[in-house]
């Protein structure tokens, strides 16, 4: 019951109707906290937050292992912006936090993480503002309530931004990243591939070359080698989405499509993980008094197509993030700032369809 910002999400993999999700409390110094919500139909309850960094907290990301603990990445502007992140370990709905681990004591922006199917294992992905600027990568390993690290990857040269991460639910070795490459005012995407704490990428692929906005990308839970990739593109911010398969370290896109008009700097994807070939976007049109928008997608191969967007909340509403549920089929979160309360941390269920919209004998 505060201005929070920075939300994401992220579900755990061991019990389907819960998740967490990670925050900056303006009310409360601006630190870093994080909640665990759970899913019953058609409502959800919280527990109590708990606080990962007192102090000016500012760009978050969250990833679930399937060892009841989760990673919380953070910029800490209270100490020089460097990149730094903690382990929450999770008991019902209670948590407790670790030592923060500094992964890099240089400015350090839009970080991304995501677990690899080793347990224990994770990536995370961010701006290194330094020397220029750089797209940085790395593994940590979690140990108890400690993180160490390997030896960070450059994966691109010069000033990154909207930095996403998604590692293969199939390849305990694979990661899909996306980010926007400002010097060359393009967004890319590039295979990950880890072997122990070290990572390599491919040859980067652009997937828009007239400038991308807070992309976000997941790779299918049920598919194998695909991904799912959406964005805001251009000065109009229209909602695209595109699938991408991999082989190797080798990506092909499939073709764009047009989700909405909507502008947009707020956008999430999520792949239904019980029923194949159904995700959802989730979105504010900052165009129309920032209502907070849904659309669900079908994939065939790598061709999309999207049922009409629906508004779940008629105004007020900014960057909202996304989850499946896999205890109950069909079932989404979203997250999101309320600005018609105060922006207030928020969060609301709804229902997808179940329902393939490709006809077949």
């Amino acid at each position: 019951a505060a201005q929070s910002n920075f939300v994401q999400m992220a579900f755990d993999p061991n019990d389907g109707s819960k998740f967490v999700l990670c925050y900056v409390d303006v009310g409360n110094g601006e630190h870093g906290t994080a909640i665990i919500g759970t899913v019953s139909g058609n409502t959800i309850s919280f527990g109590t937050p708990a606080v990962f960094n007192a102090g000016y907290t500012i760009m978050t990301g969250v990833a679930y292992d399937t060892t009841n603990k989760f990673v919380v990445v953070y910029a800490n502007q209270g100490s020089g912006t460097y990149g730094e992140s903690t382990v929450g370990t999770v008991s019902g709905t209670n948590i407790s936090f670790g030592t923060s681990i500094v992964y890099s004591s240089v400015i350090s922006q839009h970080p991304s993480v995501s677990f690899t199917g080793t347990a224990n294992v994770f990536v995370i992905a961010y701006y290194y503002n330094s020397g220029g600027g750089f797209g940085k990568a790395i593994v940590g390993t979690v140990s108890g309530t400690s993180m160490s690290y390997g030896t960070a990857l450059t994966f691109n040269t010069g000033v990154v931004g909207h930095v996403s991460l998604s590692s293969d639910p199939n390849n305990t070795n694979k990661l899909v990243l996306s980010y926007q490459d400002e010097g060359a005012a393009s967004g890319k995407v590039v295979i990950l591939t880890r072997s122990s704490t070290t990572l390599t990428a491919g040859t980067a692929v652009i997937f828009d070359s007239t400038g991308q906005y807070f992309g976000n990308i997941e790779y299918d839970p049920i598919t194998a080698n695909r991904f799912l990739l959406v964005w805001s593109h251009g000065a109009a911010s229209m909602v695209k989405a595109v699938v991408g398969s991999v082989s190797g370290t080798t990506i092909s896109l499939g073709t764009i499509l047009d989700v909405h008009a909507a502008h947009t700097t707020g956008i999430d994807v999520a792949f239904d993980p019980n029923n194949a070939n159904l995700a959802v976007i989730s979105y504010y049109n900052s165009g129309a008094g920032n209502p907070l928008m849904l659309a669900q997608l079908t994939l065939s191969g790598t061709t999309l197509t999207t049922l009409t967007p629906v508004v779940v909340k008629s105004t007020g509403t900014t960057y909202p993030v996304v989850g499946y549920t896999s205890t109950q089929s069909g079932k989404i979160v979203q997250a999101f700032n309320d600005t018609n309360n105060s922006q207030y941390g928020t969060a609301i269920v709804s229902q997808a369809s179940t329902f393939s919209t490709t006809l077949t004998s």
